[in-house]
């Protein structure tokens, strides 16, 4: 059992342990490459050293699972497999690869069963056939077929090896035919008489039997055979808790030796039953201590001392216990030292001595003894292992981990020597376990119900963080001993570390809400704050988050709600404001008037306060007392951040302006000016250049009317020459609604001697920003600026188009967009008037917020083909598209845009991207610029183009 000293020591290592430290990209990138060549055991080797510094990672797993099933490694494949979903539940892809192994490696399974099965039609009397089949279903985990075709194979094969029997004694220790199993052992240790692991299984076997004393000689012969055979020793603590001079309890019947229990029996037995039964243990440590059992009753004691100490009747017995147990050992250790100062190299004296020493903490006295003898025998393994042992316990890791690595390299196959190495390096804090996890899983191989390992394999995984694996190691162990004060020390801290970890789960889902709250995504955010609060106490701060949430979600009934509670626990004028904003956003303008008046009573000058009453009577119609209070607002410094000119304009012409058009003209004539810089270039691989520069104007005129002008100077420019114009064209704007736009624009674009040519333009646009958008615009100017073509720099030609945009989003992330052009051009001289039609059709998904792609159909058809302008007939495409914005915030806008087709009728690839970025520099000032490139097919010809474009637009007043 472990000291209390020992105890301490694996806390001090739970709570100072780190982590591996970074990844070795490098092995990742070796080993997928021998992947790719095939060479899948120089992978593995190199996904081991990965591992091993990334123990934590679960890719190494996956890819060391996915060499290993191309080696049809199944079992270790399937090993790896359950590592990697264990580190990343939510990984899809390692579940997939696991299930795919399982569908093809259970197939082999079947396969080979019913390979088997024909052998033995063939054959019947072939053991090795049947025995195939039983560790086929053991794999399967069938247990009840594989306990029948094992039966099978052991009726036709008298002289199966002890290492299948032990295999087959697990199989029934999971159909918990115990009987049988220990009918079987009885045969085969006569038959391997000197095997201590088949005498070690015999005697376990009958102990969960209840036949103690059968345990306790199976248990000595296997320590006969292998004096330190962990296994074997704890197995005879277990099967010794009897006395021998206690007189019976509750049998009259003196005769019948079977039905006798003697009281440390009978203690024990309840204690196996109810582990918290301390009145018993109490009375257990009492008998124990009348027969001169000291260490176990000093190891009862431990159960009890953390509850008990300072108790009156637990101090006086635990004092006896304690005096006697240091005197018993004190005459012992004399006693051997007296054969050791006869006979130096006594081994048997030397083992005794530190072991006593060892159970009275004297680990420095031990180790000093032990190292001592190896003078004599440097080389003698159980030496080294003791010595190892009780450095370790002395926390003396460095030089323990030496030792017992000499003794491993002695006995590889000794597994009470590998738990020790591996409970050395988990104490001592080795940053690399991936050999201590290693040996642990060999001795729970071999020894399932190995307390020791199931500890140590559980902490060593609760150090790596895996908490889910470290209870199920735990969970294991209980069952053999929940008592184990080892074991209950481990419990409680992963108790602490389940409610921390629910804890961080909560808070890491609630931050998951508010990231999916910032990027804008409101309705899918709330299911996240609500599963908090639902076990959580709720904030100031988290009061306000909610109201948030909920409001933009268009929830407004909830905001207010929070709203309500905030201001009545935790009252602040600001708070209160921001309910009335809500009430306000929330349609409720009859209330929200009430509110801001109220509000307004306690503060009148609050300019927010003031707008948002003002808005509040805008909504009721009663437009006299809004105008009123924009109109006293407008001399305060906020007037411009609140938009308080821009606000008067909205309204409708009062029915004094009615009477007096001219004052409504002078109220907002030049009320505000926008200039507009802008520039723009394009070329293609047909030598074909258009540019252009200028500036726009734009101001108010009258309620939502607005006139502006633009000058432009431009160049067009082929391989023959360059011609350069001029355009000037005045823009009439009217804004109905804060959706709704509509534009009419005149002009003329003009080049002396060649171009003369007017200009008209129209559009109406309908925009719900991000959701649905339709815009109709029609142009008629030059035919070079509309149809982009080499031919028409030097021929004049006047083009009329007629474009309808539009796209929808729907909440389900869905988004469809459609693009019609219609072109028109006049007859000349020397061609026929023509007409074109030009369709894109979108479907698409928005698999993230800032995401999106989908398919495209494209289709353009001119009446007639004119060698003056590219004019196909029946040209279709199909292309995948998409969209993703790579910043969205106040201040900046990033979007790219990208289309891979293919073209039929040519057999070719069409691909484009663009990229938009729109800057705010300062709350005036707005920075936007288009880039295009593409490549396509025209007229049999690959045919690209690239073009640029910039505007700034600058509020001047």
């Amino acid at each position: 059992m472990y000291s209390q000293k020992k105890i301490l020591l694996i806390f001090l290592f739970l709570s100072t342990s780190f982590f591996a430290q970074g990844f070795s990209e490098g092995l990742k990138r070796q080993g997928l490459l021998q992947m790719q060549n095939g060479k899948y055991g120089e992978a593995i080797d190199l996904f081991n050293k990965y591992i091993s510094a990334n123990a934590r990672v679960a890719e190494g797993y996956n890819l060391r699972a996915l060499c290993r099933e191309k080696r049809q490694e199944f079992p270790l494949a399937f090993f790896d497999y359950k590592k990697a979903m264990r580190l990343e539940p939510s990984n899809g892809d390692y579940r997939r690869n696991f299930e795919r192994m399982i569908s093809i490696w259970h197939p082999i399974l079947y396969d080979k069963i019913d390979g088997h099965k024909r052998e033995i039609a063939i054959d019947p009397d072939f053991p090795f056939n049947y025995l195939e089949i039983g560790k086929s279903y053991r794999w399967l985990e069938n247990w009840e077929l594989a306990e029948l075709w094992y039966d099978r194979y052991l009726a036709r094969d008298p002289n199966a090896s002890p290492d299948e029997i032990i295999r087959y004694t697990l199989i029934l220790t999971e159909t918990r035919h115990l009987t049988k199993a220990e009918r079987i052992l009885d045969i085969y240790v006569e038959k391997f008489p000197e095997d201590w692991r088949l005498w070690s299984r015999l005697g376990w076997i009958t102990y969960w039997l209840g036949k103690n004393r059968k345990a306790e000689g199976a248990f000595l012969n296997a320590l006969e055979f292998k004096p330190f055979f962990k296994e074997a020793q704890e197995g005879l603590d277990f099967a010794r808790r009897e006395g021998y001079i206690i007189p019976l309890v509750d049998d009259d019947d003196d005769d019948d030796w079977r039905n006798r229990e003697y009281p440390i029996d009978r203690y024990f037995r309840i204690l196996r039953t109810n582990p918290d039964d301390d009145d018993t243990r109490a009375t257990l440590m009492e008998a124990l201590l009348e027969v001169g059992r000291y260490e176990e009753a000093y190891q009862q004691g431990q159960y009890l001392l953390p509850n008990y100490e300072g108790v009156d009747w637990f101090d006086n017995l635990w004092k006896r216990v304690v005096e006697n147990r240091l005197e018993a050992y004190n005459i012992r250790i004399n006693e051997y030292l007296a054969i050791l100062k006869e006979d130096p190299q006594n081994k048997e004296a030397v083992v005794q001595i530190s072991q006593y020493y060892a159970n009275l903490e004297q680990y420095e006295d031990a180790a000093e003894l032990l190292s001592e003898y190896l003078d004599y025998d440097d080389e003698d393994h159980e030496i080294l292992y003791l010595l190892a042992k009780y450095l370790a316990y002395d926390s003396r890791f460095d030089e323990a981990k030496d030792f017992i690595t000499k003794a491993v390299d002695f006995v590889p196959t000794n597994l009470e020597y590998k738990l020790l190495a591996s409970q050395i390096d988990i104490w001592g804090g080795e940053d690399d376990l991936s050999l201590a996890e290693s040996y642990l899983l060999e001795i729970l191989e071999a020894e399932p119900n190995n307390i020791y390992a199931l500890i140590a394999l559980s902490s060593l995984y609760f150090d790596q963080r895996d908490f889910d694996t470290a209870q199920e190691y735990s969970d294991r162990a209980s069952l053999i001993d929940p008592s184990n004060p080892d074991l209950l020390q481990l419990q409680s801290l992963l108790e602490l570390n389940a409610l921390r970890l629910e804890q961080e789960r909560q808070l890491e889902r609630l931050n998951e809400g508010r990231l999916i709250f910032q990027e804008g995504n409101c309705i899918d955010a709330i299911p996240y704050y609500e599963e908090f609060i639902a076990t959580n106490q709720i904030t100031e701060q988290l009061y306000i988050e909610l109201a948030d949430v909920y409001m933009c979600a268009d929830r407004y009934d909830e905001a207010i709600s929070y709203y309500d509670d905030l201001v009545n626990g935790y009252y602040d004028f600001e708070y209160d404001k921001q309910r009335a904003k809500v009430i306000f956003w929330s349609g409720d303008s009859i209330r929200a008037l009430e509110e801001f008046q109220r509000l307004a009573g306690e503060d009148s000058v609050d300019t927010e306060i003031q707008v948002y009453l003002a808005d509040s009577y805008m909504k009721i119609e009663d437009y006299d007392q809004a105008r009123s209070i924009y109109e006293m607002l407008e001399d305060r410094e906020e007037a411009q951040y609140f938009m308080i000119d821009q606000r008067l304009s909205w309204l409708p012409p009062s029915e004094d302006m009615l009477r007096n058009p001219f004052r409504q003209l002078v109220t907002n004539l030049f009320s505000y000016l926008v200039i507009t810089p802008h520039g723009y270039w394009f070329n293609d691989n047909l030598d074909f250049d258009y540019q252009y520069g200028g500036v726009g104007l734009q101001t108010g005129l009258y309620n939502r009317i607005s006139v502006g002008g633009t000058w432009l100077s431009g160049r067009l420019e082929n391989e023959n020459g360059k011609l350069d114009y001029r355009t000037v064209k005045g823009n009439l704007f009217y804004r109905p609604s804060d959706n709704l736009g509509i534009v009419v624009g005149y002009g003329n674009m003009f080049s002396f001697g060649t171009i003369n040519q007017p200009i008209w333009e129209a559009s109406a646009t309908y925009e719900e920003r991000e959701k649905f958008k339709l815009s109709l615009n029609y142009l008629k100017s030059d035919g070079a600026v509309v149809l982009y073509s080499p031919s028409l720099v030097f021929n004049r030609l006047t083009a009329h188009s007629l474009n309808l945009d539009s796209y929808y989003r729907m909440e389900e992330g869905l988004k469809f967009a459609a693009n019609y052009q219609l072109i028109f051009t006049n007859s000349t001289n020397t061609y026929r008037d023509n007409i074109g039609n030009m369709l894109s059709l979108r479907v698409g998904k928005y698999f993230l917020e800032q995401f999106a792609a989908g398919y495209e159909f494209y289709f353009s058809d001119f009446k007639y083909t004119i060698p003056l302008y590219y004019s196909p007939q029946e040209f279709v495409s199909h292309s995948i598209w998409g969209e993703w914005f790579v910043v969205k915030d106040e201040r900046w806008d990033v979007k790219l845009e990208g289309r891979l087709g293919y073209v039929p009728a040519n057999d070719f690839v069409l691909t484009d991207l663009s990229g938009r970025f729109n800057y705010n520099i300062y709350e005036r000032l707005r920075l936007s610029i288009f880039a295009f490139l593409g490549n396509s097919i025209r007229e049999d010809v690959t045919y690209s183009s690239r073009s640029i474009s910039a505007n700034l637009y600058w509020t001047a007043f």
